[in-house]
């Protein structure tokens, strides 16, 4: 008697390219005392699987070594009209990513530079210079002050 429907079966055949029924067998179709050498081979499988699929995550997860110049060459669609990204500022770079990058730019941005780091670059270049102007537009100022000042306290 198979168990149909159990969360580890369904677990198993949404997360692996390969359907693995968790139901312990043995080679005539008896059940015997719960495993046998079939269910056996089908538990290493879906480990092997699994394990794959766990470096994988591991990968991305701590893949964030990258450093702000790395990540502004990944979307220079920000700085378009610059031509050697190495030469960047820190400074240059916060400011491009907040006024022209998504909301996943900017959470990696802060990943990467640390927000107390990102919330002083912004605060230092989003005043006013001496004769009036900035480089941020007024509402990424007023969104990113109050966002700063919330979260980098």
């Amino acid at each position: 008697m198979t168990r149909r429907g159990s969360s580890s079966e369904w677990w198993a055949t949404r997360c692996s390219p390969v359907k693995i029924p968790l139901t312990p067998f043995v080679k005539g179709g008896e059940r015997e005392n719960g495993f046998g050498l079939r269910s056996l081979t089908r538990f290493v499988r879906l480990l092997l699987i699994l394990k794959k699929r766990l470096v994988f995550c591991v990968y991305l997860c701590y893949n964030s070594g990258m450093t702000i110049h790395q990540f502004i060459k990944t979307r220079s669609h920000l700085i378009w009209y610059v031509k050697n990204l190495d030469k960047l500022s820190e400074e240059s770079i916060v400011e491009h990513v907040l006024n022209y990058g998504d909301w996943d730019d900017v959470q990696k941005m802060i990943k990467i530079l640390g927000i107390k780091k990102t919330a002083k670059i912004f605060h230092a270049k989003s005043k006013l210079s001496k004769m009036g102007r900035t480089n941020y537009r007024p509402e990424i100022i007023n969104y990113f002050s109050l966002y700063f000042n919330k979260y980098a306290r």
